[in-house]
């Protein structure tokens, strides 16, 4: 199901696959990614960079991006997601005490990598998945709450399509051949 038909406008999903298959795209609705297991490569606009369990990564709006499992991932890959509309993250970031997440807010047009060191962000993540109506907003709030909080870094997004010296048979320089 799409986001489109969540009314909340927010949703997450636990994706579970054998690996992260080239999926570059773009969409209206902000992503939040949580890697729970598997690694590969993390593609976002103009940055291309290694993940691992543990990888958290803030995109904005309609910024193209994609994950991709190295050859060497052991057939499971699984990501908590949560997108949320445009409109639901300005209502978010514009409540009375959010100052802070505001700023994130403002520089996720470049993507955030968050650095996480315990098990809190796949316990916040993992609560949406099962949550609906109220309770849905109010874990949505404890994650960005969690955001706050954690050191994080800008990736390198720009303009213009990703370039690497990774070698012709690594899955970005595959992907990026497709572009």
């Amino acid at each position: 199901t799409g986001l489109h038909r969540e009314p909340s406008g927010l949703q997450f999903k636990d994706v579970r696959v054998p690996k992260f298959e080239l999926n570059w795209h773009q969409h209206a609705e902000w992503e939040l990614t949580y890697i729970v297991s598997g690694s590969g490569y993390r593609m976002v606009g103009g940055s291309i960079e290694a993940y691992f369990p543990g990888d958290l990564v803030l995109i904005g709006s309609g910024i193209p991006h994609s994950w991709v499992s190295s050859d060497a991932t052991d057939d499971s890959a699984r990501a908590i997601v949560l997108h949320a509309s445009p409109e639901r993250m300005a209502w978010f970031a514009q409540l009375s005490g959010a100052e802070r997440f505001f700023q994130l807010t403002e520089l996720a047009h470049r993507g955030i990598a968050f650095e996480v060191d315990d098990a809190r962000a796949l316990e916040r993540m993992a609560a949406g998945v099962a949550t609906h109506g109220l309770l849905l907003h109010r874990t949505v709030a404890d994650v960005f709450a969690m955001l706050e909080e954690l050191p994080y870094r800008t990736l390198n997004v720009g303009p213009e399509p990703p370039r690497t010296s990774l070698g012709r048979d690594s899955a970005p320089q595959r992907a990026l051949e497709i572009m």
